[in-house]
C-alpha cells in the first residue's frame, strides 16, 4: 500500500464456495462449478508470464552491469555486487514499462458520440 508502483493488481482468485459468500461474490465458485481457470490464459497464468519477464529483465539487466566474471554472485559476493549495479535497473521502471503495453494500440470509441458510419477523425466532434 505504501508502494503502488511495486504493486502488481489482480482480481481475487476465488475457487472455493466460503470464500464467495465471504466475500459476496454472486455465482459459484471455481469448485461448485468443478473446474478451475484457463492454464494457458487464466490471471494466474498471466501473472506467472509477468512475473517470469520481469525476473529475467531484472536480472539480465544486473548480470550485464556486473559482468558476466562476477555472476551468479555468491552468497559471500552478493552484498557486493549489489551496490555497483544498483543504479542500471530498477523493478518499478520495468513494472511501469509493461504497463505501458497493455493496451498500448487499442483505441476506444463511444459510438453513441461518433456515427457508426463515420471515421472519428473526419467527423465535426473530432477527436
Amino acid at each position: 500500500p505504501n508502494h503502488p508502483d511495486n504493486l502488481i493488481t489482480i482480481e481475487r482468485y476465488v475457487y472455493f464456495s466460503a470464500s464467495c459468500r465471504k466475500l459476496g461474490h454472486q455465482g459459484l465458485s471455481l469448485l461448485a462449478r468443478e473446474c478451475d481457470e484457463s492454464a494457458e490464459s487464466g490471471q494466474l497464468a498471466i501473472i506467472l508470464r509477468l512475473l517470469a519477464n520481469i525476473h529475467s529483465r531484472v536480472f539480465g539487466a544486473l548480470e550485464r552491469s556486473c559482468g558476466s566474471s562476477k555472476w551468479p554472485p555468491t552468497r559471500k559476493g552478493h552484498a557486493a555486487i549489489l551496490p555497483e549495479a544498483a543504479g542500471c535497473w530498477d523493478v518499478r521502471e520495468i513494472l511501469q514499462a509493461e504497463r505501458r503495453t497493455i493496451l498500448k494500440n487499442v483505441k476506444i470509441l463511444f459510438s453513441r458520440i461518433f456515427p457508426l458510419h463515420v471515421v472519428p477523425e473526419e467527423s465535426p466532434e473530432g477527436l
